[in-house]
């Protein structure tokens, strides 16, 4: 798949010819979203004349997607498979990667986060940590940072804030943590993922018929959104009023495809409480760049759990709802004014339905002003 789209500014990018970046994030595990990231900041890295290696969580997978050289992204304090990384020696190319690297990028998403355990806060830092301890330029780009829990993991957040080369965040609270902890370098830009649609050169088309639908298959992972059978119901019966009362057609497009989640299963849950299911399609998971911007680029409106989804909708000026599981969503609605249904509005079927139906009743949400042109490692 090759894209003919513009080229990045590299102005002054000389100094930058011949380094090599390692950058570490969820990648290869069947997420759409951190594969469109991995895609759009290998583009800004390699146009500044900088090679890719990935820290992947199955580098076959990404040197499969993204022609990109992989490693095993394991934990290096041993927080677990500690058997597999150091008696069997599976950690040895990540260490070999970090030795040979001239930067060291934690990049893409709400990466650094404290309310899901204390060995996934430290493995989301260790590699940052370990970069500036052997002098070595460390970076995180298109993050969300969220606010650690413990006074230890402040003090090593603060620590590695300050002493990064380079931040650039997605969203408004993780500028302002930054700023608290003394990261007054950081800046903020939008996610690198808008940039899709100017890296393919994608030109407008008109409107079309379809709502996209892309939920979380664990939407209460973070205790934020209970999806049980009435709101399910309730959220389905929605929908089937967009197609009996609108004329529209379903889309579910799913997100995450692994064994450790599945967005169609709940998908197939939703579409199964549909009157007009035969109205429904499920889309299987494809990275495919031109499939995904012609899908986005036609809907007449998104229904987003999934960030993503809610920023290609975004990226290609549709209207874009979106079901807040997480405060990435959270924020990035406020960011963009997108309209929101909590979980607690589906509980009733009126309220669900005049929910989901606003959002064809604002206009299309504007893709934010490129930025990442301009923006340098340093």
């Amino acid at each position: 798949m090759s894209f003919k789209g513009d080229t990045l500014n590299t102005a002054d990018s000389a100094t930058d010819r011949g380094r090599s970046a390692l950058i570490v994030g969820y990648y290869g595990a069947g997420n759409l979203g951190d594969e469109l990231m991995l895609f759009c900041l290998k583009k800004w890295l390699e146009d500044q004349g900088i090679q890719v290696t990935v820290a992947a969580q199955f580098p076959e997978v990404v040197e499969s997607l993204q022609r990109l050289p992989a490693v095993p992204n394991l934990p290096l304090l041993g927080q677990w498979s500690w058997v597999e990384s150091y008696l069997k020696g599976q950690i040895a190319p990540l260490w070999k990667a970090l030795y040979r690297s001239d930067l060291v990028i934690v990049g893409g998403g709400d990466i650094i986060r404290d309310d899901i355990g204390g060995k996934t806060f430290l493995y989301s830092v260790e590699k940052l940590l370990v970069a500036i301890l052997a002098w070595k330029s460390a970076s995180l780009i298109n993050v969300g940072i969220g606010e650690p829990r413990t006074k230890p993991r402040r003090r090593l957040l603060q620590f590695l804030l300050r002493r990064c080369k380079s931040i650039i965040v997605r969203d408004e609270s993780s500028l302002q943590l930054c700023r608290r902890f003394g990261a007054v370098h950081a800046i903020l830009a939008p996610d690198i993922v808008f940039e899709l649609p100017r890296i393919a050169n994608m030109k407008p088309v008109p409107e079309g018929k379809r709502v996209l639908v892309c939920l979380r298959e664990d939407a209460n992972v973070y205790g934020r959104f209970v999806l049980n059978e009435t709101r399910i119901a309730n959220f389905a019966a929605a929908l089937d009023h967009l197609i009996d009362a609108r004329g529209l057609e379903v889309a579910f497009v799913p997100f995450q495809s692994s064994e450790s989640g599945d967005d169609n299963r709940l998908h197939e849950l939703v579409r199964s409480q549909m009157k007009f299911r035969d109205r429904a399609e499920i889309l299987p998971w494809e990275f495919d760049m031109d499939r995904l911007l012609r899908l986005f680029g036609e809907a007449a409106c998104v229904i987003a759990m999934r960030l993503h989804a809610g920023v290609l909708g975004a990226a290609c000026g549709r209207r874009v709802l979106v079901l807040p599981y997480d405060r990435k969503v959270t924020e990035f609605a406020k960011q963009f004014h997108c309209l929101a249904v909590e979980a607690n509005q589906l509980d009733e079927l009126a309220t669900a339905i005049f929910g989901i139906e606003s959002v064809l009743a604002v206009l299309p949400t504007s893709c934010p002003e490129s930025v990442w042109g301009r923006l340098r490692l340093t």
